[in-house]
């Protein structure tokens, strides 16, 4: 797929000529759909929320394609769907919505009364077309004339998103952008398994990055796991000894074996006695939940007390726990907060660090909703150390991250959704019924 950027010569991007149509994005990844209408050089951002179920999906989508023609006056020519999963342009797995299943998002539309144009996208491809539209990534690929340049874009919210894009400066004004890509989308890079004993994640693997604190949802995930596995957990004791972890494994405590396997882990990294590292993280973990203030302070006390506590006395208590919540806590020092960042931090920063050197890129952006934790918080303190320590050298001296926090009106996915629906430089590839030519110089994803 390739995309030509114009700018100005302040280096911010021209208005592309754009059909004099209604041309809509649509953002379907985490808790809420957000949407933007073009119509020449009139734009408009709006969220709508939607309940689980892929019926609740489309009927909110549509709610909100028909909120966007009732404010421009006009009926809506295309459709860019920016989608959290695989897919081949029609037919996709939205991770969100239906994880197991395909679904042809034009039949959807279509059984609801939308029958333009309809294309999907995978949300990390989207977001990495989107790259350019942020003038500091625009400013810095103008310095680098006639050099083709590798970005690696990835999306945090409550899934990670990866997309490898090459961008070329070919002459003062213009960038060519060209998303590397298989027959459905850049790969799901961002589903590396970190090991066996990880969580499900939607894809079906076990153990995925999006599972891990890199993610938002794996942070709440983490927290909740902590917490349950703690206090409901044979450990529930201020001084946690060596012979406390072996007789709760003899026994299949989750705690104990969760401790077992991260101070194996650390050990093979690391080196170091497994009995020290054991103890060590038992004890910081124990310490973590003693102090948190992400439980309340009652109900941690009840049931360190109780002689038999169940996760099910947690369940509520935790319902509604967000990845906010965790991140404010952090800022304040929370023990147990501070860990599940430090932990997130690092599995992003080796995930990242991997990505770059495979393609030798020389420019790595952060975008999506996890990317509005502060850059100087905790999370990022530990994505850095991790990330810098594991880039190759000889990259480090050219390498450029940006981190691009989202908002309504900044939203990489939506900026890369709305190219595609509104460019006149790609819709004039395109044949009548919107199918792309794969694997040539405009590559728009068709079926």
């Amino acid at each position: 797929m390739t995309l030509f950027q114009k700018t100005d010569r302040s280096g911010r991007l021209q208005s592309e000529v754009h059909v004099n149509k209604l041309a809509i994005a649509i953002d379907a990844g985490g808790t809420a759909i957000k949407l933007r209408g073009v119509k020449g050089e009139e734009t408009v951002n709006i969220t709508v929320n939607s309940e689980k179920g892929k019926a609740n999906f489309f009927d909110s989508v549509v709610a909100g394609i028909r909120e966007l023609e009732s404010r421009f006056d006009a009926k809506v020519s295309k459709i860019v769907i920016s989608i959290p999963g695989p897919g081949n342009g029609t037919d996709f797995i939205i991770t969100n919505v239906a994880p197991r299943e395909w679904i042809n998002i034009r039949e959807e539309l279509a059984a609801r009364g939308i029958t333009c144009e309809v294309q999907g996208i995978n949300d990390a491809d989207a977001a990495g077309l989107g790259v350019a539209k942020f003038s500091e990534v625009l400013d810095y690929l103008k310095t680098l004339k006639g050099v083709r340049t590798n970005i690696i874009a990835m999306t945090i919210g409550t899934g990670i998103g990866l997309a490898h894009i090459t961008a070329t400066t070919i002459q003062d004004g213009e960038i060519k952008l060209e998303l590397q890509k298989g027959q459905m989308g850049s790969g799901e890079l961002h589903h590396p398994v970190e090991g066996n004993n990880g969580k499900p994640c939607n894809c079906g693997q076990i153990g995925c990055l999006e599972t891990t604190p890199a993610s938002t949802s794996g942070q709440v995930e983490r927290v909740k796991q902590i917490l349950t596995e703690f206090l409901t957990g044979r450990l529930r004791k201020p001084s946690i000894s060596w012979s406390d972890i072996t007789s709760g494994l003899t026994h299949s405590d989750p705690f104990c074996i969760r401790v077992m396997r991260e101070a194996a882990r650390n050990c093979l990294n690391g080196g170091g006695s497994i009995i020290a590292e054991s103890v060590t993280i038992a004890a910081r973990i124990g310490s973590a939940v003693r102090k948190t203030g992400l439980i309340r302070e009652g109900m941690r006390d009840r049931m360190l007390r109780d002689r038999d506590p169940t996760a099910e006395m947690l369940k509520k208590e935790l319902d509604g726990l967000t990845a906010k919540d965790i991140d404010t806590a952090a800022s304040k020092n929370d023990p147990l907060a501070r860990l599940v960042m430090e932990e997130g931090g690092r599995f992003l920063g080796i995930e990242a660090a991997a990505q770059v050197n495979a393609v030798e890129a020389t420019v790595l952006v952060l975008t999506g909703g996890g990317a509005n934790t502060p850059k100087d918080g905790l999370f990022m303190q530990f994505f850095k150390l991790e990330f810098e320590s594991r880039v190759m050298k000889a990259l480090q001296d050219d390498l450029k991250v940006f981190w691009i926090p989202q908002t309504s009106e900044q939203n990489l996915g939506l900026d890369g959704a709305i190219e595609l629906a509104s460019n006149v430089t790609v819709n004039q590839h395109l044949d009548g019924d919107g199918r792309d030519r794969t694997r040539q110089a405009i590559d728009h994803m068709g079926q």
